[in-house]
């Protein structure tokens, strides 16, 4: 397993990987809107095959990691915690946070991220106004 900070995937590559866990992707457009916008996008390769991605978008201060992904067949393999610890050694920002759904919690406790209590909300744009 390779990973890499500098080796942007294509939009095939993507799509298979997310295909792999059952994620919805995004149009190739908004993936090269994603990763220009990122301050670090780290990728995992076996061979040419990616199996692995996660991005961070910081500030200098707040930080958050999106798009965590490891595909199906390489889960369990410690990769995407090497993904994160990337993302995190090489963030500028002081706090780091993420998005994941309860029942990772444990796995997320044990990279180091503590669950804060409250309530998430959010604001969806209509699609008129992006």
């Amino acid at each position: 397993m390779e990973l890499s900070l500098d080796k942007r995937p294509t939009f095939e590559h993507i799509h298979d990987l997310l295909d792999s866990v059952e994620w919805v992707t995004r149009s190739e457009e908004e993936w090269v809107k994603v990763f220009d916008r990122s301050a670090l996008v780290s990728t995992a390769w076996e061979g040419d095959v990616l199996i692995g991605l996660g991005r961070l978008v910081e500030d200098g201060r707040y930080a958050m990691i999106y798009d965590l992904v490891v595909h199906k067949e390489y889960q369990g393999q410690g990769i995407g915690k090497e993904i994160v610890k990337a993302l995190v050694g090489q963030s500028t920002s002081k706090y780091v946070g993420l998005f994941a759904d309860e029942s990772l919690t444990d796995y997320y406790t044990s990279l180091g991220f503590e669950p804060i209590q409250g309530m998430q909300l959010n604001k969806w744009k209509p699609k008129d106004e992006v």
